[in-house]
């Protein structure tokens, strides 16, 4: 499937309310200076196309919004929480899209909240024929789940760039490490050479 204007279709079918819900600001534990440091380093300040996938309360997509200007951000996320937000920050889940709104409220000519799965909303942007120059990854934390994301991303994508979050931790390195040891073993031109951390922020950078 393709269409003329994919970013206006997406805009169609996940629009922005009319009015601001009327729910109080809250925010994460996401945006600290140390996470700066390589996203600043990596990401293209004149970026056009931006898909964060996991975007909760919207702490880095605002950073995104303010980084990169020129860039349509796509947030993807389900706003109903993980299983790691049933038993912390619970409180939330109930108004977490609308906060998540309220958030990012001045952004909302540069952003679209893509409500789905990220894996449903990878393979649809796909459809639409779209390419994104950065993925950021923060949504699913297990090893089945990034890997499927890394997969399915790099299938469709293979020339965006890739980072995420939360290294720190056994199952994002395992999946990045064993990702990264498939597609080298591929004879491909445009295959990822290493992964570059700094402190829980990661980038695999290509060849």
């Amino acid at each position: 499937m393709m269409v003329r204007h994919p970013i206006r279709t997406l805009k169609t079918l996940f629009p922005w309310p009319d009015e601001k819900p009327q729910v109080p600001e809250q925010h994460g534990w996401w945006f600290s200076l140390k996470k700066q440091i390589l996203l600043r380093e990596v990401v293209p300040r004149d970026a056009k196309l931006v898909v964060e996938l996991g975007s909760w309360l919207g702490d880095s997509t605002r950073w995104f919004c303010e980084y990169c200007p020129k860039a349509t951000i796509v947030a993807v996320d389900t706003w109903l929480g993980s299983a790691e937000h049933l038993l912390r920050r619970r409180g939330v889940l109930p108004i977490l899209y609308d906060t998540f709104l309220v958030n990012c409220w001045k952004h909302r000519e540069q952003l679209i909240p893509f409500r789905n799965t990220s894996l449903a909303a990878l393979n649809f942007l796909g459809e639409l024929g779209l390419k994104p120059d950065v993925i950021y990854f923060d949504c699913d934390h297990s090893y089945w789940g990034l890997t499927a994301e890394l997969e399915t991303a790099n299938s469709l994508f293979p020339s965006a760039m890739f980072i995420g979050d939360d290294y720190i931790g056994g199952r994002i390195s395992e999946a990045l490490a064993d990702f990264l040891d498939r597609v080298r073993s591929n004879e491909n031109n445009n295959f990822f050479s290493k992964v570059d951390i700094l402190h829980n922020t990661w980038h695999l950078q290509r060849v």
